[in-house]
């Protein structure tokens, strides 16, 4: 099954995954698109067969109500690390504006050395955790949406709606808008409101809620005949007057997914099975 679930601020996303396993008794979870500890916010969770389906979910857009601190900094960009006051001018709304205008045009970052970054097998955190010099590579991203919801002058803090494609560090693009006002900022919350065109709406911290698979996955579903049965039972392929492309296989007896193939020329061929299901 598939769910949205609200991680809380101030927890690891995985610490709160397994937690969310043990309370739906799933023999396996998976999600995308992990979260910070200081982040809070919508993750996708999927459970049992449907971990297996997560790479064909949409996610590649993602929108955010970030808060950033001016002219402070940190080596993690957030808050979560200790922070460095710097006693620069102070900046106007229409700075931060034209700042903003200027950032949209941004495509490509460099990720953050703390983060979950891979680089040669490993996370970007872990070599900075030893202290050992390595050299991250600008990424490319897309930035669909950034607007300035509120702005502090007195305290010198911002709050941001953000959208952006799939990697995209919030923590990066706020440094980087800071760079482009001459000044320093951390990110002081992060909340995750959207993943493609699943939103958060009103779930509170902790909860969850089912999610229909075509919300999720746009492939196209066919139901599972009983002529057909055997055949899916040990992973062979059957005739199926379709398109070409890839399908759901649908077992009508209880309305769950059992299998994910490709049919062409006529032919289902299963790429996954859940035999279980079956």
């Amino acid at each position: 099954m598939f769910y949205k679930f609200n991680k809380p601020t101030g927890v690891y996303a995985n610490k709160t995954v397994r937690s969310l396993q043990r309370e739906l008794k799933a023999s396996k979870i998976g999600h995308i698109g992990i979260l910070d500890p200081l982040a809070e916010g919508l993750m996708i969770v999927a459970t049992d067969f449907e971990t297996k389906l997560l790479q064909y979910i949409d996610n590649k857009s993602k929108t955010y109500i970030a808060k950033a601190k001016l002219h402070y900094s940190s080596e993690t960009y957030d808050t979560d690390s200790e922070l460095i006051f710097h006693n620069e001018e102070k900046i106007s709304l229409e700075q931060l504006i034209n700042a903003v205008k200027y950032m949209k045009t941004t495509t490509s970052q460099l990720p953050p050395i703390w983060s979950a970054k891979k680089i040669s097998g490993k996370k970007a955190y872990e070599y900075a955790r030893n202290d050992e010099q390595v050299i991250l590579k600008e990424q490319s991203i897309n930035i669909h949406k950034y607007e300035i919801l509120n702005f502090d002058y007195d305290k010198q803090e911002a709050k941001f709606l953000i959208s952006v494609s799939e990697g995209t560090y919030i923590r990066s693009l706020l440094v980087d808008t800071a760079k482009y006002l001459n000044i320093h900022c951390v990110m002081s919350e992060l909340k995750r409101i959207q993943v493609g065109k699943i939103s958060l709406g009103n779930l509170q911290p902790n909860d969850y809620e089912l999610i229909p698979v075509e919300e999720l996955i746009n492939l196209k579903q066919i139901e599972l005949s009983i002529q057909d049965k055997k055949y899916i039972q040990n992973g062979n392929a059957f005739y199926c007057k379709n398109d070409n492309g890839m399908y759901l296989l649908i077992n009508p007896a209880n309305n769950l997914i059992c299998a994910i193939g490709e049919i062409k020329d006529n032919i289902f061929q299963p790429k996954k099975v859940a035999l279980e299901r079956v």
